[in-house]
């Protein structure tokens, strides 16, 4: 009860106009705007409002200068009766004014048109489902909460703390100039239910009113955020009315300052010392670019915990290992365990992905669902310095649409990142793996999708008889889109050894362009793709030594062992 009582504080506030009641005709696309260097005019095909909507997008000039940086993003909410165009040159000169002066670090900012909609509805809609994918997707952005931030006029203040508290998940700040607050108990409950997350992104609120504009709108909000631990500050400017020259004038540098304690520039967290990928490369806890070169190892029934497999791998220059695993209730977790820490022992890092849904899309939610386990997660956080998380092999043939597939993985990333997972997520094309057009066509998106940007692809070649170009063309698009792909399974014959397969181009191209590859694989029973026969390094096969004698060239341990 005592808990509900202080939570009330939160709704005593001053009651809102009725939203049915603000009737104004809305021109959705207003391209005329300033001349202003990193300004453009962008238009969304919205679904959510069955109509083109324009929004402005400015880029600071380190956006240009540094090509492989990404950058936080801040939207500004206009009011009512303004469009996209509105403040978008006005307001954008003041905050590349506050990066000059150190008030702010270079962030990208965003102008929405908003209608007379109060940010709430079908606009709501197009704003978190849309657009914010959309600029995740076409610019170098740090698609996570700790690096978006809302702030907005009048009826853009009240949009941009009420978005905080319906969508507490997207954003580490709300500023308010001039704004206004809702009084509802649907509001109250998702104040209510947002606190825990705001705390989490360690979100925090500014509002700035006159002494003439509502000085007290925000006063009980404030008192309650207050006892919940939520930060907020609140500015009343004297002898200051309706005015957002003066808001600007007057409280534009305490609000940037205030973002800047908040806001995030780097992608990972200072905490985090496991492997994440920048632009196309890979990087371990240390810093230092990792090239994964190494070999498919089956030994979940063959060889259980890794017993005669990992000590002959380990011999070789290889310096990972990809391990099969499946969720069979006959072979436990802590086998796995067992195999993963002998492999870091010997200092490979390990990647582990799931078989259930081999060519069988049906199949991967149960694979899905397996990384949400909470056994599965204190393993992996057990070894997460030394570890990367393929989440399905090969999930699906060549029938999935690829809208299906780049939808479920947006979905599957959405879960695991929720989860707490930080390491990064390994992600197969269907068509058994070697459906490269999955990557080249919606990796892009998928990876927008992944607040840690920690995504890796990897393609499985295995169709035989292919010409070079193909390998090369796949190659080069990956890093055209700025991907981070690596071949992640490969061999001299088809997968039923029907043909040959061009394998030597294949590793030239990725030698080439510094992109990992992995051989399949180490030993199975009377396999012709096997490195040795019987689990014996010594035992070695033709084509076997020829690939080993590739990956002496190549591959270079990862110095994550040094912290060890």
């Amino acid at each position: 009860m005592k808990k509900r009582i202080i939570l009330v504080l939160f709704v005593l506030f001053t009651a809102m106009p009725s939203f049915a009641q603000q009737q104004r005709e809305v021109k959705w696309v207003n391209p005329e705007i300033r001349e202003m260097e990193g300004l453009s005019h962008r238009v969304l095909k919205s679904n959510a409002l069955a109509c083109d909507v324009g929004y402005v997008v400015w880029t600071p000039p380190e956006y240009a200068q540094h090509p492989e940086k990404r950058f936080p993003v801040l939207y500004f909410l206009h009011g009512l009766g303004g469009t996209e165009a509105s403040d978008a040159a006005s307001f954008s000169e003041i905050v590349s004014t506050a990066m000059m002066n150190g008030l702010l670090p270079p962030v990208i900012c965003v102008f929405p048109n908003g209608g007379v909609s109060w940010y709430q509805g079908d606009v709501e809609k197009m704003i978190i489902e849309e657009l914010l994918p959309t600029i995740d997707a076409d610019y170098r952005t740090i698609g996570n909460a700790q690096s978006r931030v809302l702030t907005g006029f009048s009826m853009g203040g009240y949009g941009s703390v009420y978005l905080s508290v319906m969508h507490p998940e997207l954003f580490c700040a709300a500023g308010s100039f001039g704004g206004r607050l809702r009084s509802n108990e649907q509001y109250l409950n998702a104040v209510e239910n947002a606190i825990p997350i705001w705390k989490k992104n360690n979100l925090g609120f500014f509002f700035v009113n006159g002494d003439n504009d509502r000085p007290d709108e925000f006063k009980n909000f404030a008192t309650g955020l207050a006892s919940k631990g939520i930060e907020s500050v609140v500015v009343v400017l004297p002898e200051t009315a309706h005015d957002l020259g003066k808001y600007y004038r007057e409280s534009a540098g305490q609000l940037f300052k205030f973002i800047n304690t908040r806001i995030k520039t780097e992608t990972k967290d200072a905490d985090y010392k496991g492997f994440y990928v920048k632009g196309t490369k890979i990087y371990d806890g240390n810093d230092h670019i990792f090239t994964p070169y190494g070999v498919n190892t089956l030994f979940m029934y063959q060889d259980p915990g890794g017993a005669k497999t990992i000590p002959g791998i380990t011999r070789t220059s290889a310096n990972c290992i990809r391990m099969f695993w499946q969720d069979d209730k006959n072979v436990p977790l802590s086998v796995l365990d067992g195999a993963v820490g002998k492999a870091v022992d010997n200092q490979l890092v390990v990647i582990v992905g799931l078989w259930e849904a081999t060519g069988k899309w049906q199949h991967i939610d149960q694979c899905i669902n397996y990384w949400l386990r909470d056994d599965v997660k204190a393993m992996v956080q057990k070894y997460e310095p030394y570890f990367i998380l393929n989440i399905a092999n090969e999930a699906g043939d060549d029938t999935i649409p690829e809208a299906d597939w780049e939808n479920k993985y947006i979905e599957a990333v959405k879960k695991l990142r929720n989860a707490g997972y930080r390491v990064p997520l390994m992600i197969d094309p269907a068509n058994w793996g070697r459906g490269e057009r999955y990557i080249l066509n919606c990796g892009e998106k998928i990876l927008a999708s992944d607040p840690l940007q920690n995504i890796i692809f990897s393609w499985h070649p295995w169709d035989i008889y292919q010409p070079t170009n193909r390998y090369t063309n796949a190659i080069r698009t990956s890093l055209d889109k700025n991907l981070c792909m690596i071949v992640g399974e490969f061999s001299h014959l088809g997968a039923n050894y029907e043909g040959i397969l061009n394998w030597r181009p294949l590793v030239e191209e990725c030698n080439k362009h510094g992109i990992g590859w992995l051989w399949w694989s180490w030993c199975l029973t009377n396999d012709k793709h096997n490195i040795v026969n019987s689990f014996d390094f010594e035992q070695q096969t033709e084509w076997g030594t020829q690939i080993l004698n590739e990956m002496e060239q190549m591959s270079v341990k990862a110095s994550i062992f040094n912290l060890k």
